[in-house]
């Protein structure tokens, strides 16, 4: 499976377990390490265990092995797996956000649909986002229209 199928493939299956805000960068012109880094956000170290698992089980079914992982097992906010081209950062929020791979990487193409460094979501994402926010617009309308009579 070449790197960027092997990335696309990655985010998609984390995207379908509930991670966080995954996102793709093509990494290519700035490290050797690997073609793309796959990033995204866990809720827990067993939710970042449950979700390397899941990518592990079915990429081995396409026959892609896992080369290596760091802080699998530890209760550590950030977990590294290396699948060849592709590596794949599992972190909690607070470490996202205090590691900050994506400023660092800000030059590296963002696949899209898999986007958040520049604050972009994901086209589900952002209709979800846009249908709370307007339920909450509806709902203080309601509020104020009750408080005025």
């Amino acid at each position: 499976m070449r790197s960027l199928a092997l990335a696309k493939t990655i985010a998609e299956i984390l995207d379908s377990k509930k991670a966080g805000e995954p996102a793709v960068f093509n990494v290519s012109r700035f490290t050797i390490v690997a073609d793309y880094f796959v990033i995204a956000t866990s809720a827990s170290a067993t939710h970042r265990r449950a979700l390397l698992d899941e990518v592990e089980k079915k990429l081995s079914a396409r026959g892609v092995r896992l080369l290596r992982s760091e802080n699998r097992t530890a209760a550590h906010g950030w977990t590294v797996a290396d699948f060849g081209g592709v590596m794949l950062h599992l972190m909690s929020s607070s470490s996202r956000a205090e590691v900050g791979l994506e400023k660092l990487y800000s030059g590296a193409k963002s696949l899209s649909g898999f986007a958040r460094a520049a604050g972009k979501l994901s086209g589900r994402r952002l209709r979800a986002k846009k249908r709370v926010q307007n339920a909450q617009k509806k709902s203080k309308k309601k509020n104020i229209s009750k408080a005025r009579r």
